[in-house]
């Protein structure tokens, strides 16, 4: 019982992948890839928040239909 409330709180691989509360993409360095068990569920690139919200702006600010930003922002908050 108690191990089951421990995943619960502290999920690590797969399930900290998948919730996007917790998941920061490439964001996760090396070392905590490894203790969170995230190898090979990522890109091998390290990248910082700051860059992956630059790149995801840069790509929205490049949409020239507004339907089109509207579904990358809805995709984004999902």
């Amino acid at each position: 019982m108690l191990d089951s409330m421990t995943a619960a709180e502290h999920p690590t691989g797969y399930d900290r992948w998948r919730n996007p509360r917790l998941n920061r993409g490439t964001a996760f360095s090396v070392a905590e890839r490894h203790a969170r068990g995230l190898e090979g569920l990522l890109p091998p690139a390290v990248t910082t928040i700051q860059l992956q919200v630059a790149r995801r702006h840069a790509e929205i600010a490049n949409l020239d239909d507004y339907l089109q930003k509207y579904l990358v922002l809805s995709d984004l908050q999902a």
